[in-house]
């Protein structure tokens, strides 16, 4: 059984392409990030939200459209496409409002973060699934000092 779940790890791993980490699990992928970044004791991470949410309670209980979200390290920004500048976080869709709010959230909370992400977007790769890939995007990817 052991041997099932590793290889059915190692198909998601593979057949993950970075578009489906721009649309629906966009989130998820910032999440996996997040967890990387925490393993690797990185205490400047943080993720960032493109939202329309009025109130920061909305924001972790109510229902609302979470457009984009990607991960931060310091100043840099990241998302699937590596790293972006801050203008890029709302060309991923023509269709995000040009007074969307953009809001960046530390670490502290991170369980809350993943619920609201979870209940506002079309996710339907789970954080857990992405471990590797967020793995290998530091690797890569990201420069860490």
């Amino acid at each position: 059984m052991k041997e099932i779940i590793n290889q059915w790890n190692t198909f998601l791993q593979e057949n993950i392409d970075n578009t489906s980490l721009l649309s629906g699990n966009c989130g998820t992928f910032a999440v996996a990030l997040a967890k990387e970044a925490i393993k690797r004791k990185i205490d400047n991470a943080g993720i960032v939200f493109v939202h329309n949410a009025e109130t920061d309670k909305e924001l972790f209980y109510g229902d609302y459209s979470l457009y984009h979200v990607a991960f931060f390290i310091g100043d840099d920004l990241y998302d699937a496409r590596g790293k972006i500048e801050e203008e890029n976080l709302t060309d991923v869709d023509p269709n995000i409002p040009e007074d969307a709010y953009v809001d960046l959230f530390d670490l502290k909370n991170l369980d809350g973060l993943e619920r609201a992400i979870k209940k506002n977007t079309e996710w339907d790769i789970d954080s857990v699934d992405l471990e590797k890939k967020a793995q290998d995007f530091f690797n890569e990817t990201i420069e860490t000092k």
